[in-house]
């Protein structure tokens, strides 16, 4: 029988798919039971690599919950306690998802795992991996043979909808496109291709600028029921012909699904967030001439505050790199054309 391991899983969707290959490893040796955001079970609810799946609403420490004197809800601290025994052994996605089980006495009767980490490229959980014994070169993007890819399954749908997803992106607002430019870019959409069916995915104030468009909404992250991305993951399975979107957790799950992608790119380096065989579903789509003091690298930040998310470019309003005039909108649809043409 193998021993048991609680797997804290991460609050986005996109950090947990990236970690699949780790999980995957992990679960030749250990028996995982996985902590996981309620509104992202859908995903990783047929994943063979949990023996359960424990749902909770919250277990990110805030301000008001300081690490420490966060605690779980009292139906998830049954359920932990109930399918793991003590000495079990337990890890996080990140670091700081570990600090808030420091003197919690829940954990005192668990083992905490060396910490599971990003390597530099975001498409592999290398460190996990490296510390359990795989030598670097045994993974592919070392040139081994251990795939680092996102675990999906799924029946590969050998043929394409006739529709177009153009998303959102991500909360974080320097992978997300503005309301007025998801609006102008789903206009523009509309107009050039009437005989494809068009899906937005956004987090609101869109479906009253746009008519006869289907649009899907997504709830806060850490929020919801699962109910709108069980909804993607069906538009997902019939194979659309293209997403359009910034970097995010979503865009990377349309990969795990084969969907071809127009990468609209913002401060994100594409090479160490899309895995080397996903590469090929990808077009990269740069805005011309953005309005920007400085190429930005994902660390010209202000001095004031010590997180990425508050790029000097955004600090008063969208980055501009994903605010697109006419002329951008206009090379965008050329790109869209040349991808549908190919597809």
């Amino acid at each position: 029988m193998k021993p048991k391991l609680l797997y804290v899983g991460h609050p986005a969707l996109g950090e947990n798919l990236v970690s699949t290959p780790s999980m995957d490893y992990l679960s030749r040796t250990y028996d995982i039971v996985l902590l996981l955001m309620s509104g992202l079970v859908p995903v990783f609810e047929k994943y063979p690599f949990f023996s359960r799946i424990i749902e909770c609403n919250e277990y990110k420490p805030t301000k008001e919950k300081m690490i420490g004197n966060f605690r779980l809800p009292e139906e998830v601290e049954k359920a932990i306690t109930e399918l793991l025994p003590p000495g079990s052994k337990y890890t996080a996605e990140h670091d700081h998802y570990l600090q808030f089980t420091e003197g919690y006495p829940l954990f005192s009767k668990y083992e905490k795992l060396r910490k599971v980490t990003h390597f530099k490229h975001y498409t592999v959980m290398v460190d996990i991996l490296i510390s359990f014994g795989m030598p670097k070169e045994d993974i592919d993007i070392f040139g081994g043979k251990f795939d680092s890819n996102i675990r999906t399954f799924y029946k590969k749908n050998k043929q394409f909808s006739k529709t177009i997803v153009i998303y959102q992106g991500s909360e974080e607002r320097t992978r997300r496109l503005s309301r007025d430019t998801i609006v102008s870019i789903t206009e523009k959409v509309k107009v050039n291709f009437p005989h494809l069916d068009i899906v937005v995915l956004n987090y609101g104030g869109i479906r009253k600028k746009i008519s006869n468009i289907k649009c899907i909404m997504l709830p806060k992250r850490g929020q919801g029921t699962g109910k709108s991305l069980q909804s993607i993951i069906n538009l997902f399975k019939t194979h659309p012909l293209l997403m359009i979107s910034p970097d995010s957790g979503l865009a990377h799950l349309a990969m795990a699904y084969n969907i071809p992608q127009i990468w609209l790119k913002s401060r994100i380096k594409y090479k160490e967030r899309v895995h080397k065989d996903m590469q090929h579903l990808c077009t990269k789509f740069k805005h011309s001439k953005p309005n920007c003091d400085k190429a930005c690298r994902g660390n010209q930040v202000d001095i004031r505050y010590n997180h990425r998310q508050y790029l000097t470019c955004c600090k008063n309003g969208n980055v501009p790199c994903l605010n697109y005039d006419e002329s951008n909108l206009n090379a965008l649809i050329e790109v869209i054309r040349q991808k549908i043409q190919v597809a």
